[in-house]
């Protein structure tokens, strides 16, 4: 067995804080980077809300574009969980958007992607909450709570990738 003497001893160090410095990983040290994928093509990530003149505003941030399925207002807030039961939306309110999408999951490859708390009450003019009603096989929809609104529009945005909903008062 070879002797280890102090002027190996120092050029290890020598090496090892040269490499630390320089941002250099050792040989052996595995670097791997974690990204989340979406099974249907798009995740909902979270929502925020946001007051402006006549309208408000609810952003969903998105990993991928979905489509906009279809859309509606209802008066009583009840809607049909997975085809199978009626349910009814928790936050109240006036009037009740309904918003589907296609090619969307509410989870990724890690679990859950979507982090809004759900139902999620805000406290503006024309929306009251939202609500992730429905999430299955590529189909998600949300639940739009609302009070006095007269009309509303939904588009996309990228980069970042986003569902803008702007509900009129």
């Amino acid at each position: 067995m070879p002797a280890i003497t102090r002027p190996s001893v120092l050029a290890t160090t020598a090496t090892l804080l040269t490499a630390l410095l320089l941002g250099a990983a050792p040989a052996d040290a595995a670097t791997t980077t974690t990204t989340t994928t979406c099974g249907s093509g798009s995740c909902f990530l979270d929502a925020r809300t946001g007051a402006h003149t006549g309208y408000d505003r609810l952003v969903f941030d998105v990993d991928g574009l979905p489509t906009v399925q279809s859309s509606s207002v209802s008066t009583s807030g009840a809607y049909d969980y997975n085809g199978e039961k009626q349910q009814n939306v928790t936050i109240p309110g006036k009037d009740y958007l309904f918003v589907n999408f296609t090619g969307a999951s509410l989870y990724d490859n890690t679990g859950l992607s979507y982090t809004t708390p759900s139902p999620e009450a805000v406290d503006l003019p024309a929306i009251k909450g939202v609500e992730a009603v429905n999430g299955f096989e590529g189909y998600v929809s949300f639940a739009v709570s609302l009070d006095a609104y007269t009309s509303y529009n939904i588009f996309t945005l990228t980069d970042p990738d986003r569902v803008v909903i702007d509900v009129s008062y």
